[in-house]
């Protein structure tokens, strides 16, 4: 199970601060699509901070990812 499974797996589960330490980790060790995509919808749904999930979401975009998740987002 990778970084952004255990995280969603601690959401799920309502431990919402060890699940937020791990989407960050996930990040910090690959800046990929899936990392920025999970980061960026706690920011923007759990953290209010529309301004840093945006930021995020255009670096996502940037990559052209094939899922529509991501545009989502938007």
């Amino acid at each position: 199970m990778n970084l952004n499974q255990q995280a969603i797996e601690l959401l799920e589960k309502n431990e919402y601060e060890e699940s937020l330490k791990l989407f960050k980790k996930a990040v910090q060790v690959s800046r990929d699509v899936q990392s920025l995509n999970n980061i960026s919808w706690i920011y923007s749904y759990e953290e209010d901070d529309t301004e840093l999930a945006f930021e995020l979401m255009k670096e996502v975009i940037n990559m052209k990812p094939t899922s529509y998740f991501p545009y989502n987002l938007l």
